[in-house]
């Protein structure tokens, strides 16, 4: 999900747990640290995520 900025919306109105994807690549930019100003709500959707049962296998500097 690349949707610039715009990935808290596309969460708000998917549910995770009706599609249950077994893998999701999400431009979270939280930890970059150039964006994570302009970023904050990305380490909520993070948390958000990993609170359905999902966890981190891989992050870059901006792709988890």
């Amino acid at each position: 999900v690349d949707v610039e900025g715009g990935e808290a919306a596309v969460f708000a109105g998917f549910s995770i747990d009706t599609w249950r994807p077994k893998v999701m690549i999400v431009e979270l930019e939280h930890t970059h640290p150039d964006l994570h100003l302009v970023s904050s709500q990305d380490a909520g959707l993070q948390k958000r995520i990993e609170g359905h049962g999902y966890s981190v296998v891989y992050k870059d500097a901006i792709s988890t």
